[in-house]
């Protein structure tokens, strides 16, 4: 039963470890998107827009919103090619109806990004993920292992005050 309050880390650490993978999978994306990836035209056909509510430490809650393009734009073969952004710089702007540059990856057409300066696709967001990925598993590793020792010495009765 004493066991269970190690749930809580190993949780965690599962939580960052994906999150750690997911972010280093979508930055070598991006990052081969950037150097060798297809540049075309495109337009930004439709916009979904999202209101997102955050609360970060304070009591007052801040509303911001978020919008996610579709494009259509030609791809390799000559034919049209539609769909949502696999990565966007640009979060909270409406672009309806503008022609935008389109970075498309090589290797799958279906994955493709704008970015918001019209060169290059900004990496500061998963770079910024992979290091709070890695401070959070060092933290749950050192929060897990003190845990355990400290199981290990209440059991042991090495820890005074605990019976």
């Amino acid at each position: 039963m004493v066991y269970l309050v190690l749930l809580v880390p190993v949780a965690w650490l599962f939580w960052a470890l994906f999150v750690l993978l997911r972010s280093v999978f979508r930055l070598m994306t991006l990052s081969r998107m950037n150097g060798s990836g297809a540049r075309v035209q495109g337009r930004v056909v439709s916009v979904e827009k999202r209101n997102r509510a955050t609360k970060w430490m304070s009591e007052r809650t801040t509303y911001r919103t978020e919008c996610r393009e579709t494009l259509e734009f030609p791809g390799p073969d000559g034919r049209p090619v539609s769909g949502p952004v696999f990565y966007s710089d640009v979060v909270d702007v409406d672009r309806t109806g503008q022609e935008v540059l389109v970075i498309v990856d090589r290797s799958n057409p279906q994955r493709f990004s704008t970015p918001l300066d019209g060169r290059s696709i900004a990496t500061a967001t998963p770079r910024a993920q992979i290091f709070s990925s890695i401070t959070m598993i060092v933290v749950d590793t050192g929060l897990f292992v003190g845990l355990l020792v400290m199981i290990h010495l209440a059991r042991s009765g090495m820890l005074p005050g605990v019976s």
